[in-house]
């Protein structure tokens, strides 16, 4: 046991204090892993399939060129074996600098901070100012770190010992840094947001649900999405104003929902924390209820909209309002963040929907509006006792607010085509007579497999079918009769043979019937008729299970 602890001890030798590396199982290792999995392994797969050939290996030659790139441009930033940063008496070294100022002395160093910049997360950011031969100065440069890669009690360390080292050389820190030190420590002092969090798990929740009933990766059916709650037009002024909010809460498809939570979380985070939960949330679901009102005036006039995109811009909406409205409250450097991000989202995902017809951006600008308006009556909690005085009312005024513009916008929206309002009352009229139709077919199918397998008489299934089901198929005849499809409808040619065959089916179950002693049966007392029929019955069978696995298929 002695022998063992002596070994490791000799074979993990103790780093020194001040360097610290990357997490050794952390996103450094495996996204190398990967890439190397990867491309590494397309070229070997080229040059063993192509067998040497000169594009085969051209082309080899490219993937391990893409490779060394990732490892010199990205690889400084997540080096194995060495360490990232290494902070003592004389500076600042890291792999993260460019390769001729690799060291960074304290006396170049104007100042250094920990700040959570855009994409990169957890950075140390050190400012210089450097001088050129005759004294003449530079302007300062900044230097990243991204501490991301690190250890939680490293990342810590690396902040305590910057602290010290510029206490020691006598670097005090900007006004801005100061500022921006206590602006994050008043925010981490705030109580846990939970509200976030819990939208996000009500999304995913329902998506998973949704997989688990028939939705596709890719995505779900319009037919699935109007029956759990989409935004359309026609049934929504048809009474259904609950369809408003229940859309906002419906994704088309995963890579839709993963847009939508991954923006919601970015911006979420401060919505809440400026705002505190109950306001947060009242913020999503009145941004998210006048985007979809607002899209009763364009693409849920013709189709389905579902997303939780409208309330998303709410909360960017009420982020950039947030921002300017109390710009003399934030850090400079904070307030530029929130409303670089907020603005490059909200633009970004409107120029895609400008340039994209499956987009609703109408329901974006309607959430955007919405999230603004709702910010502008709402206080923030940048100084508590303010916010306490003015949270009663502020919510009092949004929630009338969202009230009002909702209202307001859906009932002046004009009333969907009577097109789509007519094709929606023949689907509704196809589903109920199919449905009708097929009930009818499995209670006949069932009471011939229980005659076969011995559980009922033959008498009295053929009693039943003159007194159950005869009567059952003539009420799905009448039902399909009455349907009206659009023209063009693909599902045409399945209500013309479902038609045929509750017709075929109604008359050959009330035929009379007779007992042949020869085959131990009843039989139609119209032999020729009942051959007929079950030909017709046959034929007509075959083709509608063809059609549905079609369907199906689609």
């Amino acid at each position: 046991m002695e022998q063992s602890q002596r070994w490791r001890q000799r074979a993990t030798p103790a780093r020194p204090i001040g360097a610290f590396y990357v997490r050794q199982f952390g996103a450094a290792l495996f996204m190398r892993l990967i890439l190397w999995a990867i491309f590494g392994g397309l070229a070997a797969l080229l040059l063993v399939s192509m067998r040497g050939n000169a594009g085969s290996v051209l082309m080899s030659l490219v993937l391990l060129g893409i490779l060394i790139l990732f490892e010199w441009g990205w690889g400084r930033h997540a080096p194995l074996g060495k360490p990232l940063l290494t902070i003592d008496a004389s500076g600042i070294g890291s792999t993260a600098f460019p390769r001729k100022r690799r060291h960074l002395r304290w006396r170049d160093i104007a100042g250094a901070a920990i700040r959570d910049v855009r994409g990169a997360g957890e950075t140390l950011v050190i400012e210089t100012v450097e001088t050129k031969p005759g004294g003449r100065r530079k302007a300062r440069r900044a230097y990243q770190v991204r501490l991301a890669m690190l250890r939680k009690p490293d990342q810590q360390l690396v902040q305590a010992l910057v602290a010290h080292h510029m206490r020691v050389a006598g670097i005090t820190p900007s006004a801005d840094v100061v500022a921006e030190r206590a602006f994050v420590a008043q925010m981490q002092a705030l109580p846990r947001t939970w509200g976030l969090y819990s939208v996000i798990a009500v999304n995913v929740l329902i998506w998973l649900i949704m997989l688990s009933r028939g939705a596709a990766l890719d995505g779900a059916a319009p037919k699935m999405l109007i029956d759990w709650g989409g935004n359309l037009g026609a049934l929504t002024q048809d009474g259904q104003w609950w369809r408003l909010l229940t859309a906002t809460f419906l994704h088309g498809s995963l890579k839709h929902l993963a847009a939508n939570m991954v923006v919601l979380y970015l911006l979420g985070k401060h919505v809440e924390r400026f705002f505190g939960t109950r306001s947060f949330l009242l913020i999503y679901v009145g941004a998210g209820l006048l985007g979809s009102a607002l899209s009763l005036y364009f693409a849920a006039q013709t189709s389905v909209s579902v997303g939780a995109s409208g309330a998303v811009f709410g909360i960017g909406g009420a982020l950039l309002v947030a921002a300017l409205l109390h710009r003399g409250e934030l850090p400079q450097s904070i307030r530029k963040q929130l409303v670089s991000d907020a603005v490059i989202m909200i633009g970004y995902s409107l120029a895609q929907g400008f340039l994209s017809t499956r987009v609703d951006n109408a329901a974006h600008v309607g959430g955007l509006i919405g999230g603004a308006l709702l910010a502008l009556c709402l206080p923030v909690r940048l100084s508590p006792e303010t916010y306490r005085k003015k949270l009663r009312r502020g919510t009092l005024m949004a929630t009338v607010t969202a009230i009002v513009a909702v209202v307001g916008v859906a009932a002046f929206a004009p009333p969907a085509p009577l097109t789509l309002r007519a094709q929606l009352a023949g689907s509704r009229q196809f589903e109920v007579a199919a449905d009708r139709f097929m009930t009818a077919l499995r209670a006949t199918q069932a009471d011939i497999e229980a005659m076969k397998a011995g559980k009922m008489p033959e008498r009295e299934v053929d009693a039943r079918t003159r007194t159950i089901h005869a009567p059952a198929f003539e009420q799905a005849l009448s039902g399909l009769v009455r349907v009206t499809l659009p023209p063009g409808d693909s599902r045409t040619p399945l209500l013309q043979d479902m038609t045929l065959l509750a017709d075929a089916m109604h008359e050959y179950l009330r035929m009379d019937s007779v007992w042949d002693a020869s085959a131990n049966r009843h039989v139609p007392a119209d032999a020729a008729r009942g051959d007929a029929l079950n030909a017709d019955i046959e034929r007509l069978t075959q083709r509608i299970n063809a059609r549905l696995a079609e369907k199906r298929k689609k």
